[in-house]
């Protein structure tokens, strides 16, 4: 178990004519899954992307990044001073750490034509793409998003996680108060029926949980927990269930508690699909597992 200290965290601020609130996803998506007045509405304000070409071949698949590597840089114009790029790193530096360096982020150099750019020039706000997009894709951290929580939050978007409060199941968990929200921002909170949480459990202070006020008409909860109404939702560090899905993203690898596996018997397998077991034991394609090789 890791622990981690966070020394500054500052709420994320939300740009509203990004898709809940914080997320660049193609107008196809929006269309499907919900409502194509609000895709056109979202397309028009220069908010979604116009086609699916960078997602590969199936629209609905989030592509993850190639054997978890991830190469990032800042962009030429943004403003980052040292410290806030030293703590944009170190928030990276942080994930691969937690996740056994399923994941790894690396400086970008001229062989990576996939990559994440860090900017902070031009309008306000946090955001990202969804997913490994295809070329340079930014990640937005405007004034107040440069902390702990934010980096991280905005990351796992581009590392492939929707907003918690989207899963399929999320009604059994927590209720919305529809009074509350702003008639123009009802449909942040629809459910994505899509949405493929791997068997884990619900999790109310997941890091990519919204809070209990967010995009408030009038100061009041727009969500809360069923069992515990009172609780605050969300929070501003990765949750053991948080890690657990990276880590069933990127490798497959569960938490020790989890069952075990076949993967147990042949080994663990490392970032580059290679299983760590003795002869025995292969990487399979088809099922993207560690497996036993044919007498």
């Amino acid at each position: 178990m890791f622990f981690k200290v966070v020394i500054v965290l500052v709420a994320c601020h939300k740009v509203t004519a990004l898709f809940e609130g914080d997320i660049k996803v193609p107008y196809e998506l929006v269309a499907e899954e919900y409502s194509g007045v609000l895709a056109d509405n979202l397309l028009k304000g220069g908010y979604l992307e116009d086609s699916y070409l960078t997602f590969g071949t199936d629209p609905k698949r989030i592509r993850r990044w190639d054997d978890g590597v991830v190469p990032f840089t800042f962009s030429p114009s943004s403003t980052f001073t040292n410290e806030e790029k030293e703590l944009i790193t170190s928030e990276l530096s942080y994930m691969s750490l937690i996740t056994n360096d399923l994941l790894v982020f690396k400086m970008k150099d001229d062989n990576d034509p996939n990559y994440i750019s860090f900017d902070n020039s031009g309008v306000n706000g946090c955001w990202s793409y969804m997913g490994m997009v295809g070329g340079a894709q930014t990640i937005h951290l405007g004034e107040g998003c440069v902390n702990s929580g934010t980096v991280t939050h905005e990351t796992m978007h581009a590392l492939g996680f929707w907003h918690e409060h989207s899963r399929p199941d999320r009604d059994e968990y927590i209720q919305i108060f529809t009074e509350n929200i702003k008639p123009t921002l009802l449909s942040q909170f629809e459910v994505r029926k899509s949405i493929d949480s791997m068997g884990t459990a619900y999790d109310l202070k997941s890091i990519m949980h919204y809070g209990n006020r967010v995009f408030s008409v009038n100061g009041k909860v727009t969500l809360s927990s069923l069992e515990f109404p009172d609780m605050k939702l969300g929070g501003g560090v990765l949750t053991d269930m948080d890690i657990e899905q990276l880590k069933l993203l990127y490798g497959g690898v569960n938490l020790p508690s989890a069952a075990p596996t076949f993967l147990d018997k042949c080994g663990e397998v490392n970032r580059h699909k290679r299983c760590k077991g003795v002869g025995g034991c292969r990487w399979s394609k088809r099922t993207k597992k560690c497996i036993k090789k044919k007498n």
